[in-house]
């Protein structure tokens, strides 16, 4: 349900779970679309999610996020 609400193939984040990493574009979206269960900061605690959430900047290809349905 997740790859399809990112627009995604399952395969793709199969291999998130088994590589153990995903991708830093795709946190913001997991987080919204989680509804801030699942935040940036759990999936890429290597990424300084607070400089750009008090930047206000969005992430570079953030044009493959879909909304919610």
């Amino acid at each position: 349900m997740l790859a399809r609400q990112l627009g995604l193939a399952p395969q793709v984040v199969n291999n998130w779970k088994r590589r153990g990493r995903v991708p830093a574009d795709y946190c913001p979206a997991i987080e919204r679309l989680t509804g801030g269960r699942i935040r940036c900061e759990e999936l890429r605690p290597d990424v300084d999610w607070g400089c750009l959430r008090t930047s206000g900047v969005t992430p570079i290809n953030s044009s493959f996020i879909k909304e919610a349905a």
